[in-house]
């Protein structure tokens, strides 16, 4: 279902990127799902994957080949410098013609031909996975610049509360100071602060137009195309699959992990395409041809005639050439199955690892939520203080760099929830909404 939305919004905004013309002129509201659409249609690496499955439907076509009859017509002229002659007689002549129409039909190959096939067939299997995990790649980059640019609202936004906070707080000292409450040296402390936060918004501003133009790229826009994305970085808590489920999942739908399945196969088929070399080789083959007449009858009365048969190609010595090639793809296939284990090992880690990485976010979500309310608190306390007289300046100091930090760890345990349940849907090799266990 959710593959179906995204097509059809992925059509909707095709439509309109031709009517808006060469470049992406007009402004563009997104959403994630409208996102990733946008991405799955215009990511290079996907197209490169779309080549390759092409490739391999080829190489299908050309491995059913060798199982067809060949049929080949050649023709051969040839001078010699003088023709032979037996007494009188003159054999042969300098100019002489040939034409041969051939057929070819194999019989048994050994097995060869339909391993190339069978190898063929699953190498168009292997580019189909190698499509889908492009696809799952470009999704998770697609998540992950998504929530980065959400983030980095919620930094230049906090930043900028900060210098407007502090900007207020200079403005309180000021007003003291004209009535004696207050130091010249508190207002020149309020004066640095204000100067020391401004750089910080500076530079949250900036990462987030270097994300924005970042994530434009990934999706194929033009850089100057004006984008804003739909909606907040908020926590929305997700039920968690269990290690063993996620596990048989990735089993099933790791696109990496078929692949690695596919090798393991091809190897047992290279090594029988091998072995053919000690098998004898049967084919049937037919000619029709053609000989200019070599002695005195006319130059049109060509000699026709044709022949046929069955052909054995029976191998006797190579020179252990055949026992050799085997051997390697007998270590091939060994390798293919330790690096099976080897991605499933991985495959674990990188579940476990999210699991964990979601849970620890998860946890400092809950802790940092009471901090940011805490915080505001301390502030208003701290201001009402000040302004009353009955704390120092360094106190409302604190309070304001305290609910600034506590808001961006909040939003930073957000972000990094966010981005380790796509790295955990990226492990596993699907979206959980759609393998959720029951």
């Amino acid at each position: 279902m959710q593959s179906k939305y995204l097509y059809f919004t992925g059509l909707i905004l095709s439509v309109f990127s031709l009517s808006v013309g060469h470049s992406w002129a007009s402004p563009l509201t997104l959403d994630l799902n409208e996102s990733i659409s946008l991405a799955l249609q215009n990511n290079h690496q996907i197209m490169i994957s779309g080549e390759d499955r092409k490739i391999a439907d080829e190489q299908i076509g050309e491995a059913r080949s060798a199982a067809l009859p060949e049929v080949k017509a050649t023709g051969e002229y040839k001078r010699i410098d003088e023709p032979s002659t037996f007494g009188e007689s003159i054999i042969g002549r300098r100019d002489n013609f040939a034409v041969n129409l051939g057929l070819e039909q194999p019989l048994y190959t050994g097995g060869q031909v339909w391993s190339a096939l069978k190898i063929a067939n699953l190498y168009k299997a292997y580019s189909d996975l190698g499509s889908k995990m492009s696809e799952n790649q470009v999704i998770f980059s697609t998540k992950k610049g998504y929530y980065t640019v959400l983030f980095l609202k919620e930094l230049v936004k906090i930043r900028g509360e900060s210098v407007k906070l502090l900007k207020e707080h200079l403005e309180i000292t000021k007003k003291k100071y004209r009535a004696e409450l207050a130091s010249h040296f508190e207002v020149l402390r309020a004066e640095v602060e204000l100067a020391n936060a401004n750089p910080d918004l500076i530079r949250a501003t900036n990462e987030l137009s270097v994300a924005k133009d970042t994530f434009k790229k990934l999706l194929g826009l033009d850089l100057t195309t004006e984008i804003t994305l739909k909606g907040s970085l908020y926590y929305a808590h997700d039920e968690m699959i269990s290690l063993e489920y996620a596990l048989k999942i990735s089993e099933k739908e790791r696109p990496d992990l078929g692949q690695q399945r596919l090798v393991k196969e091809i190897s047992r088929e290279n090594i029988t395409i091998k072995k053919s070399g000690y098998r004898p080789k049967f084919s049937l083959f037919a000619d029709y041809w053609g000989i200019s007449p070599q002695f005195g009858s006319s130059e049109l009365d060509w000699d026709w005639g044709w022949d046929a048969g069955i052909r054995a190609e029976i191998p006797i010595f190579s020179g252990f050439a055949v026992r050799s090639q085997v051997s390697q793809s007998r270590i091939e296939k060994r390798k293919t199955e330790i690096g099976y284990k080897d991605l499933k090992e991985n495959i674990q880690l990188e579940i476990r690892t999210a699991l964990n990485n979601i849970e620890e976010a998860r946890q400092r979500i809950q802790s940092q939520e009471k901090n940011v309310e805490q915080a505001k608190e301390g502030l208003r306390i701290a201001e009402i203080r000040y302004k009353n007289e009955v704390s120092p300046q360094i106190e409302v100091m604190d309070a304001q760099v305290a609910l600034a930090a506590a808001r961006v760890n909040y939003f930073q345990a957000i972000y990094d929830y966010k981005v380790t349940y796509a790295q955990l849907e990226l492990a596993i090799g699907g979206d959980l909404t759609d393998v959720r266990e029951k």
